[in-house]
């Protein structure tokens, strides 16, 4: 039995994903805003694939498929982002060497075409599911442990990430320049969980709000209470990360840069955790809406593949300055959030290329 909001909250975190590549914005205070609010989108898929995954019996074999195909998947679609960006144009011809091949599916150094940066996010699925069968015996054997990890990862990622920024401000601010206080090397040094340890945080993090929805018996004597405190929980967490906006770049405006390490702070969390708390207190009805979600929902890794092609294409064909802007933005996320569906649903009935997608 499918969990609606589980689908909903996916269906919102992959529109907000193809709204932040190759954005149609202006250097507005609004664009900030709507910039911000992609924070939540990655936090929202690995909370909701903690609460599926460690709520489920899965055998290590099905977990090994899983890691392989996914790992074939990525590889495969940064070859494709090469052919395609070579095909139109936006690799010279001669630039591609035995240098740059390796620098590019190795080193993860983007093409002069379509950025393959977003794919990240695969990688540090790859080292979830790869940590995944430790936190599964964890869950079944001493759930402690798991609040333990929880701990681990929140001191390690976002704590790390908050003394390095606040302790620079404050550091200088009170007692001059070249003051601030800074962690960065001992956090280095100590930390167990390397580079994802803010991933495994956000997984961690959907199975315990999942966990708690089900079994809290306040749930739904409070429901209108819990609803405006998530709500809090997200107004407070875009106003944290305006501030740090602030605080690096000397500005609120947009000015098309991310907050440094973004998804290893504090802001993105209580965002992803207010909407995951809200959309659980949500009665979501089935009908034909509930079906387009749950549809979107199943296929967003297709969708995740396939519209940077659509967004790099857009940009580079059709942009003009004076039809950027938020609405803008929203409105050709929606237009390549359709196309790359449709386009996964065509690829899915050609028997060798279906093996790209889930």
């Amino acid at each position: 039995m499918r969990i609606r909001y589980y689908d909903w909250l996916e269906a919102v975190a992959i529109f907000l994903v193809c709204t932040i590549h190759q954005v149609w914005l202006k250097g507005t205070v609004a664009s900030s805003v709507a910039i911000t609010l992609v924070s939540m989108a990655v936090p929202l898929f690995f909370m909701v694939h903690g609460a599926l995954l460690l709520n489920k019996e899965i055998s290590a074999k099905k977990q090994l498929k899983r890691y392989g195909k996914v790992l074939f998947q990525v590889l495969a679609w940064n070859a494709i982002y090469l052919l395609y960006s070579y095909a139109a144009g936006g690799i010279e011809p001669g630039s591609i060497t035995l240098g740059f091949l390796y620098n590019y599916f190795i080193g993860f150094v983007n093409s002069t075409g379509i950025n393959s940066g977003h794919l990240w996010f695969i990688y540090a699925l790859l080292a979830v599911y790869a940590f995944f069968p430790l936190l599964k015996v964890c869950k079944d054997h001493n759930e402690k442990l798991l609040k333990y990890i929880w701990l681990m990862c929140f001191v390690s990622s976002i704590v790390r990430q908050e003394v390095l920024l606040w302790g620079g401000y404050l550091g200088e601010l009170f007692f001059g320049p070249n003051k601030a206080f800074n962690i960065e090397d001992f956090m280095r040094n100590l930390s167990p969980l390397g580079e994802y340890a803010h991933c495994i945080l956000f997984f961690l993090t959907g199975y315990f709000l999942s966990q708690w929805v089900q079994t809290s018996p306040a749930a739904k004597q409070h429901r209108t209470r819990y609803m405006l405190l998530c709500l809090l929980a997200v107004v407070a967490g875009i106003l944290l990360i305006m501030t740090e906006r602030y605080i690096e770049f000397g500005q609120l405006e947009y000015n098309w840069k991310p907050v440094t390490a973004l998804y290893k702070r504090v802001g993105p969390l209580l965002m992803a955790s207010g909407m995951f708390v809200l959309f659980s207190q949500l009665d979501f009805k089935d009908g034909k809406l509930y079906q387009i979600v749950k549809t979107i929902s199943i296929h967003t890794l297709d969708i995740f593949y396939i519209h940077v092609i659509y967004a790099w294409s857009f940009y580079r064909w059709f942009y003009r300055h004076d039809l950027a802007g938020v609405l803008p933005n929203f409105l050709r996320a929606a237009v390549v959030m359709v196309l790359a569906f449709l386009t996964g649903q065509i690829i899915r009935k050609i028997p060798v290329l279906k093996k790209l997608l889930a």
